[in-house]
């Protein structure tokens, strides 16, 4: 996190890390030669990165507006069912977009 402040009251900031999470596929349904379970899990590594703005309110509590992008690349997966007569792939982009809200109290 770094930022510079705008006035006294007033903070802009960026920030930047890396983020971890675990990630899961199950895919349940009928085929013509049967049912289908595929069961797919990974922990994927991305980057966090994004901007912020503090309002100082009072001596003691602050109020902050945050956006973050999380970007963990490709989840993928791949494999055959019914004795390699059905080849199946799967790949998503994993993005997530938040936007926190909040206020701090220093002691």
């Amino acid at each position: 996190k770094l930022g510079v402040a705008v006035t006294n009251r007033i903070g802009v900031y960026a920030i930047a890390g890396v983020a971890v999470a675990d990630a899961e596929l199950d895919v349940n349904g009928p085929t013509d030669l049967g049912p289908v379970s595929v069961n797919h899990s990974d922990t994927l590594v991305g980057i966090a990165y994004g901007a912020g703005v503090d309002l100082k309110l009072t001596n003691n509590i602050d109020m902050f507006v945050e956006y973050q992008r999380i970007d963990f690349g490709a989840f993928e997966t791949a494999g055959s069912l019914f004795d390699d007569c059905v080849r199946y792939g799967y790949d998503a982009d994993v993005k997530l977009d938040t936007v926190k809200v909040g206020l701090n109290y220093r002691f």
